[in-house]
């Protein structure tokens, strides 16, 4: 009998968000562009959860989820499995969705911040 056969080894891709370290880091199965691992260093359920159900509103998404391996890390793994679309696709449009939604929250809580203190000045 022969070896027993293995599926390509998945293959580490770094994505460097700024100068510093790379921030988030792209695990892939070189046989699925729809099913990857992405690993977020610094990060914890705050955005993990965040970018889940982000993620999970688009109708490219099949599946996704996330974990903190352990508590006393400060890292997430993103497991994103799209229904055809690259992977790698999704998540750009998650995250800039996520972005917009943020910004968008951030400026009505500015404006009704604006509006409190004008009030409280009358």
């Amino acid at each position: 009998q022969g070896e027993p056969e293995h599926s390509a080894k998945p293959q580490v891709h770094e994505i460097a968000m700024s100068t510093q370290q790379p921030k988030l880091a792209a695990i892939e199965d070189p046989a699925n562009a729809d099913l990857v691992t992405y690993v977020m260093e610094d990060e914890d359920h705050t955005l993990g959860n965040a970018l889940r159900y982000t993620l999970m509103r688009s109708k490219d998404t099949a599946f996704c989820g996330y974990s903190v391996p352990h508590p006393t890390e400060s890292r997430i793994n993103i497991r994103l499995q799209t229904t055809g679309r690259p992977a790698h696709e999704v998540m750009q449009e998650g995250i800039s969705n996520l972005k917009a939604a943020s910004d968008a929250m951030a400026s009505a809580f500015d404006a009704a911040l604006a509006d409190f203190d004008a009030s409280k000045q009358q």
